[in-house]
């Protein structure tokens, strides 16, 4: 009979256990397990935002040199053709290389007007006279200019010497021949592009006047 008592408490106290499991510790073990997930999930969150704030602090770390390549490139090709400031430049350049005579004649096509995809060429018909230190001085200023200019092609025709007399066939000329004869002035034609970045199509009727080809002359 305690046997059998044994037996039926030992069920018993199996099914109070289970009963307990179920209804107390299953729950508590699936919202651990849930938690758990929810935890995992909020880590992989965490990382994502650290590392989208460590971007943004590198962004901001580096605004002013972005600003400053986003200046350049605004600089080197302008929405604008900007050729009243590009004749400036050339003056100068005049001016400090001494040259002594310098045209710039900026052309335009219609067709290069009209397009907007992809930078617009703009011509360049340059002409300097001086001697050839002066002139190769100007070519080097010309391309270090902050607005991108191509050289397509140089034509040079000597010139006279600063006594009046012809650079060919004449008597020895420059530095080298211990100053015997004058140093021989050239004439040089440079024909060039530079560029336009596309604009919209209100800056692009707004500039559209400023494109019309012009002459300007400097003397050194």
């Amino acid at each position: 009979m305690k046997s059998k008592n044994l037996i039926v408490g030992a069920i018993a106290g199996v099914l109070f256990l289970a009963l307990m499991y179920v209804f107390l510790l299953s729950p508590i073990n699936s919202q651990k397990s849930k938690a758990h997930k929810a935890t995992v999930a909020a880590q992989k969150d965490l990382q994502a935002a650290q590392a989208h704030l460590s971007q943004l602090h590198d962004l901001q770390a580096r605004s002013k040199q972005i600003d400053r390549q986003v200046a350049k490139l605004r600089a080197a090709v302008p929405v604008n053709p900007a050729i009243s400031t590009f004749i400036r430049q050339a003056n100068q350049i005049a001016d400090e290389t001494q040259v002594a005579w310098q045209s710039v004649t900026p052309t335009q096509s219609a067709a290069a007007v009209g397009a907007v995809l992809g930078p617009t060429p703009v011509g360049l018909g340059i002409q300097v006279k001086g001697g050839v230190h002066e002139v190769l001085d100007y070519i080097d200023h010309l391309m270090a200019l902050p607005r991108v200019v191509v050289i397509d092609q140089i034509q040079v025709t000597p010139g006279s010497d600063a006594t009046g007399a012809a650079a060919v066939g004449g008597p020895p000329a420059g530095d080298i021949f211990a100053g015997q004869g004058g140093p021989p002035t050239l004439t040089v034609q440079i024909t060039a592009r530079m560029f336009t970045a596309p604009p919209s199509s209100a800056t692009a009727a707004a500039d559209a006047g400023s494109t019309t080809p012009t002459t300007t002359a400097a003397s050194g």
